[in-house]
């Protein structure tokens, strides 16, 4: 890492914060993004994001990022089974649909 100030929130050594020093905003927008909609991501897109992010890492650096990388990655792979998981038992269900407490919200009216 080079001497310059990092802001207060990337002041941890995370995926976040070396990437966003290796590419700038790039590739953290990318894993970020892929994060916020799991079953919309795409992945070819994080592997070049991470592809091109290591070669200024140094060496520790680059296993760290590659591990938590693949981690996220793997999350990604877990919520969008969990997402596919879900649409299965909906349309299954002899009860009707099934909706997950996350998105009720959005199908219920409140008023005072």
């Amino acid at each position: 890492m080079s001497n310059r100030q990092l802001p207060v929130q990337f002041e941890e050594r995370s995926l976040c914060c070396k990437l966003r020093l290796a590419t700038g905003t790039t590739a953290w927008s990318i894993f970020q993004q892929a994060t916020c909609v799991p079953d919309e991501a795409d992945l070819g897109q994080l592997w070049n994001a991470l592809d091109e992010a290591l070669p200024v890492l140094d060496i520790s650096n680059q296993l760290q990022v590659t591990a938590e990388a693949i981690a996220q990655i793997a999350q990604l792979f877990q919520e969008r089974s969990q997402l596919a998981f879900e649409e299965l038992e909906a349309t299954t269900s002899e009860e009707g649909p099934i909706i997950a407490g996350r998105c009720l919200h959005l199908f219920v009216r409140q008023s005072m």
